[in-house]
Order: structure tokens, then C-alpha cells, then sequence
């Protein structure tokens, strides 16, 4: 199932390896080719392909509020996890 890792202002496809339990997973990001716009600009079109070999899983919990949370951080400021959408964007401002 594909996954989009939200850091502050950056995104970054994955994929989600491993369903630890229903509150647990870990996903590996995924390889992304820029096929459309530049680094420079907001509009950025990327193409998703598995890494390979593919990189170190990084667990998500599910938090009462209903987001997935990278495991060992705060709900505020956390990094998230959208479920079921591939979306990679390098915010050119930093």
C-alpha cells in the first residue's frame, strides 16, 4: 500500500512493509524520479518506484486522535503518515 511520510514542509513516498499489529506499522520510503517540473518550483511531479535495496523501516503508531505518528514522537511536531497515497515534494525555500 502506498504511504506519503509528511515532514514540515517536505514529502516523501513509501510504501508500507509490515502491519506490526493494528496500531503499529513500519514503512520504507520509496525511490522517486522528478519527471516533471524542477526542484525549484511548487510544482513538482515525481515518479515512485521501490528502493532498492530498500532502506531502514521506520515504524508509525496509530494516535487517539486517528493520525499515525513516527514511533518515539510527540503528536505535535511529529512526523506523519497519510495512508494510501504516493506524494513526494522538496520544498525549494530551504
Amino acid at each position: 500500500m502506498g504511504a506519503t511520510i509528511c515532514f514540515v514542509s517536505d514529502r516523501h513516498g513509501a510504501t508500507v512493509m509490515k502491519i506490526v499489529s493494528p496500531r503499529i506499522i513500519e514503512v520504507v520510503e520509496d525511490e522517486a524520479k522528478l519527471v516533471g517540473g524542477n526542484m525549484q518550483s511548487e510544482n513538482q511531479v515525481y515518479e515512485h518506484s521501490p528502493a532498492v535495496p530498500p532502506g531502514r523501516p521506520q515504524r508509525f503508531t496509530l494516535r487517539k486522535t486517528g493520525h499515525w505518528i513516527a514511533e518515539h514522537e510527540p503528536l505535535r511536531g511529529g512526523t506523519r503518515l497519510v495512508l494510501g497515497t504516493r506524494d513526494t515534494y522538496w520544498d525549494p525555500s530551504f
